[in-house]
C-alpha cells in the first residue's frame, strides 16, 4: 500500500539530498513503485506550471525528459536492486555497483562496459515481472497526466554518451553513471518494443546536423505545421 509517509520519504529524497546520498541512504527505504508515483506527480506539476505560462497561446513545448524517464528510472532501481543481489553487495547506488564491477573487470581482464552490458541484461531478465508491474502502473496513470503527442528516442552506444556528456556538462562522466544509463537504455528499447509506433528512434551515431534534421522533420509531420521558420517552438 502506498502510504503518504512513503511518499514524504520519496519527496525529501529527492528535494533535500545530494545524489549518492539519494541512492545510499534514502532510495532503497523506498519502494520503486512509490517512486514512479512521485516522479509522475512531479512532471505534471511541471507541465501544468509551464503551461501556464502560455496563457492560452497555442504552442509546442520540448522536454528532455518526460514520462517514459519516471519509468526508466524507477524501473532501473528495480534492475540495480538485482543487480545488488547478484554481486552481494550493500548497496544498490550506481556509483556502488560500479566499484564491484569495475573491481571484477580489472580481475577478469574483461572491459567493464562489457560486463556491465551482461549484468544489465542478466538481472533485467531475473526481474521481468517486477519491471511489467511498474509498466502496468505507468501505463494506468495515462488518463492522469497529459501524455507526449510525440516521444523521440537517440540511440547512442555508451562510449559516444562519454564524449558528449562530458561537453555537455563539462564533468566526468563516471562508471556509476555508464552503469545507469546502460540500464536506463535498455529500458527505453523496452518501452520501444511494447508500444511499436509510440516511440521514434532515431540513430543518434551521426552527425548533430542530421539528428536535429530528422527531429524537425518529425515535429512537423507529427503537428503539420508548414513552414517551422514560421512557428515558435518552447524549449526546455
Amino acid at each position: 500500500m502506498f502510504t503518504h509517509k512513503m511518499l514524504e520519504a520519496a519527496l525529501g529524497a529527492i528535494s533535500k539530498n545530494p545524489r549518492e546520498q539519494m541512492w545510499s541512504a534514502f532510495l532503497p527505504k523506498v519502494d520503486p513503485g512509490v517512486d514512479l508515483l512521485v516522479f509522475m506527480a512531479l512532471l505534471k506539476q511541471s507541465y501544468a506550471d509551464l503551461v501556464a505560462e502560455f496563457d492560452g497561446v497555442p504552442h509546442i513545448v520540448i522536454m528532455g525528459r518526460y514520462v517514459d524517464a519516471a519509468f526508466t528510472h524507477s524501473a532501473t532501481r528495480v534492475v540495480l536492486i538485482q543487480i545488488a543481489k547478484t554481486l552481494g553487495a550493500e548497496t544498490s547506488s550506481p556509483q556502488g555497483l560500479a566499484k564491484l564491477i569495475s573491481a571484477e573487470s580489472l580481475r577478469t581482464h574483461v572491459e567493464f562496459e562489457v560486463l556491465v552490458g551482461e549484468y544489465a541484461q542478466k538481472c533485467m531478465k531475473k526481474c521481468v515481472r517486477e519491471i511489467n508491474i511498474l509498466y502496468q502502473i505507468f501505463i494506468s496513470l495515462k488518463p492522469l497526466i497529459r501524455w507526449p503527442d510525440l516521444t523521440i528516442m537517440l540511440d547512442l552506444p555508451i562510449k559516444d554518451i562519454k564524449v558528449r556528456e562530458v561537453r555537455r556538462e563539462q564533468r566526468v562522466y563516471n562508471n556509476g553513471d555508464i552503469l545507469y544509463s546502460s540500464i536506463t537504455a535498455e529500458l527505453y528499447k523496452f518501452l520501444v518494443i511494447r508500444e511499436l509506433g509510440r516511440i521514434d528512434l532515431i540513430d543518434a551515431t551521426r552527425s548533430r546536423e542530421d539528428i536535429a534534421a530528422e527531429v524537425q522533420s518529425l515535429i512537423l509531420r507529427k503537428f503539420n505545421l508548414g513552414d517551422y521558420r514560421r512557428r515558435k517552438i518552447r524549449k526546455r
